[in-house]
């Protein structure tokens, strides 16, 4: 055991001799009571707290000790008041520590009963009251009813409530299904459709997406006009162009198209 110095101040009261050894923790603890120790092997640095007789600057944190949080006291548990700092009550926790709805702090954690009795989904929280378990039902708070076809999931006195959701992607090429496992499900179908380009034909869905097998034809076998079809009305269209091109008569050469027509170039034969 390490040696202890107590430094007391003796005063005589009515002819007696009255020795004051504050303990730690004691509210009469002064400036008048000093508490040394004299520990050349101590780990940590001396001080001199009035009331600590550890000698240590871990300070005191025995039972009735001040403290400011769960881990400063040694056993027990710190009980803070309102003003944030609190003291070591003693505590022992039971042979099985888990906490039960029994009116004890069966772990010494400072908190009686806490977590002891199990809730019902999101919104219903167990509660100890009168050493029995309850449930207290809650509402206004988000919950999850697990069902992936609902949206806006909360809690309702005590009830998950929610809205369906509309699973509609504005394919006609798909059916939409909802599956509470995995939400929305959208499957590929096999019909006709209209992709809504009028210049193409025999549409169909394929693979979930709507679009024609073949193209209106808008060829007019004319070199001189390029030749196109109209999305919206599937009007063909064909515009002249400067293209070359041959008139047929082998005594032209440099034929040119002219406001879609095939003009002669120059004559080369003799006349």
């Amino acid at each position: 055991m390490r040696p202890i110095r107590v430094v007391v101040i003796q005063s005589l009261v009515a002819g007696l001799i009255s020795i004051f050894a504050l303990g730690c923790g004691s509210s009469m603890a002064s400036s008048s009571t000093i508490v040394e120790e004299d520990d050349t092997s101590a780990t940590t640095d001396e001080d001199t707290t009035a009331g600590d007789g550890s000698g240590d600057s871990s300070g005191c944190r025995t039972i009735g000790c001040v403290c400011s949080g769960p881990t400063g006291c040694n056993s027990g548990f710190c009980k803070l008041g309102p003003s944030g700092t609190g003291a070591c009550v003693a505590c022992v926790p039971t042979s099985d520590p888990t906490e039960i709805c029994d009116g004890t702090d069966n772990d010494c954690d400072g908190a009686t009963d806490e977590g002891s009795c199990p809730g019902q989904g999101d919104c219903q929280v167990g509660v100890c009251q009168n050493l029995q378990c309850a449930l207290k039902k809650l509402g206004g708070i988000l919950c999850n009813d697990g069902n992936a076809c609902t949206a806006g999931d909360s809690c309702v006195s005590g009830d998950c409530q929610a809205s369906p959701v509309t699973c509609d992607d504005s394919n006609i090429c798909t059916t939409d299904s909802c599956n509470p496992a995995q939400g929305c499900v959208f499957l590929p179908i096999e019909a006709t459709c209209d992709d809504g380009n009028a210049c193409s034909l025999g549409d169909a869905c394929q693979g979930g997406v709507c679009q024609g097998t073949s193209t209106k034809n808008c060829d007019d076998a004319n070199p001189c006009t390029d030749d196109s079809c109209t999305f919206s009305s599937g009007a063909c269209l064909a515009t002249p162009n400067t293209a070359t091109c041959d008139d047929g008569n082998s005594c032209t050469v440099g034929d040119g198209c002219i406001g879609g027509g095939c003009k002669p170039g120059d004559n080369v034969c003799p006349p």
